[in-house]
Parts: structure tokens; C-alpha cells; sequence
């Protein structure tokens, strides 16, 4: 698919969802303590290119008091891409007494064509080798809130995953890299994380910071041992009407990990310019800032700009070696009540020019 063609299918979905959103009766979500919100959704990416499906999310406060408490909400969603990628997930988040408690659940299936280009951060190009993937995963994270805006919690992962298509000859057909035949994961492990933002969906100002870690094991279900460890730190300054947003993101992993576990760069959140995958390993680092902007009515501008590596272990981590990202963005406030705002962005990579059109905000 050519740039040309990728801008026009952005802005062909950016378009349709501006239209949508002036039927939308945003003013009544304020109004109700719960309610429900249904309709068609598209996006593009470059690892699905043009996604269609459908989602429905039902909201409710468990106190009706408290107006400034984040809803609860159950979500459906099905996509099926250009790609002949399809996902369906259904993910309820319960915030209950006053977002002292959370549990939050995440069940997907699906079969989802991807590219591999080994493992590392000198991978080339010509080594990209079509995969499929069929996979059901089944995630819970439960937390408390042990001090203010910290929440403490258990985390528990269950996933089967088979590869039914692999590059003939390539390295997942050789059995060359761990996990090529697909297998079974679960893991047990602990969540903490203090939310201090004003608004989950486009936040203005607070922080945000998160540690995760999971233990795999192959002792009972699973066919992997090997440990996960993650922390997401993020801050947001107000600047008038504009927002200064920065984010530090690392992930690291010991033992036998699959590589389609592996530590990836890229992909719509985090270091857009770069096919999410394009480079994977045991050690990613990542930071990203953006600055948004209102400009008219709805509409917002936003620029950004990240840098990011991948590496074996700390002992393999070269500041040369560090891919740089950046672009520019347009922003619609597609329900007003709740800040959710439809995203659509070009960015440049090493590799080329990537679009993207989703709801919400990268971070």
C-alpha cells in the first residue's frame, strides 16, 4: 500500500467518525448515572490497515452522589481488518465504594496475521516473514486501594496461543526462535500503580505510574518459565489550554520467553512511526512527549515525538543504537462529557511513514 493511500483511508475514517459524532447526544451522558453507548467503529494502523466492527459499552457510578468517580463499564468489541485479522474482546472494569476497589477483567480470541523479523535491534527488513497466530486469552487484575490513589492488587494471565501459518522456510518454519509452535502461558503476579490524572481518557494534568510483574510457569498448565516486569510513568502539565504530556515506559523479561512475548517497539501507543514488533527482545526502553493544543471548536493539534531501543539485557543496551520517532496529530472531541477524542496521526520512523486513526489518546 503506498503513503498516498494510507493518508486517504486516514482521513476517509477520521471524516465518517466526525460525521457520527454530531448525532451523538453528548450532554445526556452527564445527565445519567448509567446508561448505554453502541456504535460502528473503524481505525488504521499500520500492523491491521483498514479495521470495521462494532462495540458496545454499558457505564454505570456506583454512587450516585459522586459525580466525579470514573464509571464502571463493561465493553464488547469485534473487528475484522483488511489484513484478514479478527478480534473479539469483552473487558469489564468495576470501580466500586468510591474506586477503592478494582477488578478488571480482559477475555480476547482471535486469528491475527503479523510480521516477524527475528529478534534484536539490527533486524533487516528483507527478513520479514508473515505469521498467524490463533490465540484465547483470559486476564484478571484486582486492586485496593492501600494508601491514596494507590492501588495494590494480584495478576493473573492464562493464554493459549497456536501459530497456523508460518513463511516457508523462514525462521518460525525451522523451529529457530522459542515459542515457533505456539503453547500454553500462565502466570500469577502483582499490579501497583497511583493514578493521580484527572481524566483516564485525554488526561490535562496529574501523573500516572505503574509496575507490573508476572511469573510464568510450566509446572502446572503453562509450557514456559520465564518472568515479566514492566513500569509505565507518565505526567501531564497544563500550559493554559494546552497540555504538555510525557511518558518513560520499560520492560524487561527473564528466561525461555516466546517471542511473540517478547519486549516490542513500536505499534499505535508507543513509538508510532514503527510496525509494532519491528524490533523485540528481552530489554525495551521507551519515552515519548506530545504537546496538545486546541485550535477550533472541537479540534485539536498535537505533535509528539519518542525515542526507544530494544536489547538482550542491560549489558546490550547502546544509546546509538536508538530508534527516534515523531509526528503530528489531529484531534476531535467525539464525546465532550467524558473527553474521549478520535485520534488521527502521521509519523516517521526509521523505517518510513506510518497512520494511525483511533479513539482516544496515545497516553
Amino acid at each position: 500500500m503506498t503513503y498516498s493511500r494510507e493518508f486517504i483511508t486516514a482521513i476517509v475514517f477520521l471524516v465518517s467518525a466526525l460525521a457520527y459524532a454530531q448525532r451523538v447526544e453528548t450532554d445526556s451522558l452527564a445527565q445519567e448515572r448509567s446508561g448505554w453507548l453502541a456504535l460502528p467503529f473503524g481505525f488504521y494502523t499500520p500492523e491491521t490497515s483498514v479495521a470495521l466492527g462494532a462495540g458496545a459499552i454499558y457505564y454505570f457510578r456506583d454512587d450516585v452522589s459522586l459525580d466525579e468517580t470514573k464509571p464502571s463499564q463493561a465493553a464488547l468489541t469485534a473487528y475484522y481488518t483488511f489484513n484478514n485479522q479478527y478480534r473479539l474482546e469483552l473487558s469489564p472494569k468495576l470501580y466500586l465504594d468510591n474506586e477503592r476497589y478494582y477488578l478488571g477483567a480482559n477475555f480476547e480470541a482471535g486469528e491475527y496475521p503479523m510480521k516477524f523479523f527475528g529478534v534484536g535491534n539490527q533486524t533487516r527488513a528483507e527478513n520479514e516473514e508473515i505469521f498467524t497466530p490463533r490465540y484465547l486469552r483470559f486476564r484478571v487484575i484486582a486492586k485496593y486501594i492501600a494508601l491514596e490513589r494507590l492501588h495494590v492488587g494480584p495478576v493473573l494471565v492464562l493464554e493459549s496461543r497456536s501459530i497456523v501459518e508460518r513463511a516457508p522456510g523462514g525462521l518460525l518454519d525451522r523451529g529457530a526462535v522459542i515459542g515457533a509452535e505456539g503453547g500454553a502461558l500462565a502466570g500469577v503476579g502483582f499490579n501497583v500503580a497511583r493514578d493521580l490524572r484527572d481524566n483516564s481518557f485525554s488526561p490535562r494534568t496529574g501523573s500516572y505510574h505503574e509496575a507490573r510483574g508476572v511469573f510464568y510457569t510450566n509446572r502446572i498448565v503453562g509450557d514456559y518459565a520465564y518472568q515479566s516486569f514492566r513500569y509505565d510513568a507518565r505526567k501531564y502539565v497544563p500550559l493554559d489550554d494546552h497540555t504538555l504530556a510525557a511518558q518513560a515506559y520499560a520492560e524487561l523479561l527473564f528466561g525461555d520467553v516466546p517471542f511473540y512475548e517478547l519486549a516490542e517497539l513500536g505499534g499505535v501507543k508507543r513509538m508510532r512511526g514503527y510496525y509494532q514488533g519491528r524490533y523485540r527482545d528481552k530489554l525495551y526502553l521507551a519515552g515519548q512527549i506530545e504537546y496538545r493544543t486546541p485550535f477550533w471548536n472541537r479540534f485539536a493539534f498535537a505533535a509528539f515525538g519518542g525515542v526507544g531501543e530494544t536489547a538482550a539485557a542491560f549489558g546490550a543496551f547502546r544509546i546509538a543504537d536508538a530508534k527516534l520517532a515523531g509526528g503530528v496529530g489531529l484531534r476531535f472531541l467525539f464525546i465532550e462529557s467524558e473527553r474521549i477524542d478520535v485520534r488521527a496521526d502521521v509519523a516517521f520512523g526509521a523505517n518510513g511513514v506510518h497512520f494511525y486513526v483511533d479513539i482516544g489518546e496515545a497516553f
